[in-house]
């Protein structure tokens, strides 16, 4: 990614785990069938061959060592963070024979339509919530009345929609070639698309890839919310934005079907797991 605004704004998770280099699982690690626990409030069960980089609250992060035994998971453990490779249009789990963490084999050329998502809950959650999307739109579009010092976060609305969202792209010249900035492989476009509330439900960050052979990708912000407190970071080729209706649906419907409706135990996930511990948790983080 360039040094847009996305370089700011965008989840490490998905910045860290982009389709372009997805993370293996050694080929000697025993994987577990399934990961269960509390998905925002959702009790699930999560074929293991479908997810990677999977944290609990808790977890040391990325790069840490952990210090003490994971301790034994059940439903009311609660799931931070992993992440998941799709493909568009069926936005569904990859088989268990095409995935490299079990294949122990090294991942091809890029799949034009490889779809990555990343799922932020638990203990960051964002703190603005559902309305997350929309702080990350307000900053674009605060820019038009009050630019900032940094060059490449300044935006301009374009005229009318790009399929059905509103677009954005950096105002002004790129002071290194004195192009314009709009053109630059340092910006990002962006497209929010907003609810009749006026509030924003969606934000997408687009690059322009580099060459000879990078492509261009977006990054989409989003949501699960009444459903479940969860954070999608949809990362995807900017020829699917066309489909981005598509792909949001496609991704909340695909973490849906993990939910274990069936299960006694789910049903024993107790409320103070959820909420009032993710509220309490969020006074320790900055803002999203």
């Amino acid at each position: 990614m360039g040094v847009g605004l996305g370089r700011f704004i965008l989840p490490l998770l998905l910045a860290a785990c982009t389709p372009d280099a997805p993370p293996t699982h050694s080929p000697g690690l025993r994987l577990p069938e399934h990961y269960v626990g509390n998905l925002g409030g959702m009790a699930v069960r999560i074929p293991a061959h479908c997810i990677e980089l999977v944290e609990y609250d808790g977890d040391p992060r990325i790069g840490e060592a952990r210090s003490t035994p994971a301790p034994p998971r059940d439903f009311r453990s609660r799931l931070r963070s992993f992440g998941l490779t799709s493909h568009f249009p069926e936005m569904t789990c990859p088989p268990l024979k095409d995935t490299p963490q079990r294949s122990g084999k090294a991942p091809g050329k890029p799949d034009p339509n490889q779809v990555y998502i990343g799922i932020n809950a638990g203990e960051i959650y964002p703190r603005a919530g559902a309305l997350a999307a929309d702080r990350n739109a307000q900053v674009v579009i605060n820019s038009l009345q009050h630019p900032g010092p940094y060059w490449f976060a300044n935006y301009e609305r374009l005229p009318g929609q790009t399929f059905g969202l509103d677009a954005y792209v950096v105002t002004g010249q790129d002071p290194k070639t004195g192009q314009p900035a709009r053109d630059s492989l340092d910006t990002d476009e962006v497209f929010i698309h907003l609810q009749p509330t006026g509030q924003a439900d969606t934000f997408i960050s687009c690059n322009k890839g580099r060459p000879p052979a990078g492509q261009a990708r977006c990054q989409m912000r989003t949501g699960m919310e009444p459903a479940a407190e969860v954070r999608l970071n949809i990362s995807f080729p900017q020829s699917l934005l066309p489909h981005w209706q598509d792909i949001r649906q496609g991704a909340a419907a695909l973490i849906s079907s993990f939910k274990a409706e069936h299960s006694s135990t789910a049903r024993r996930i107790d409320h103070d797991t959820n909420r009032p511990n993710n509220t309490r948790a969020a006074s320790l983080r900055s803002p999203s």
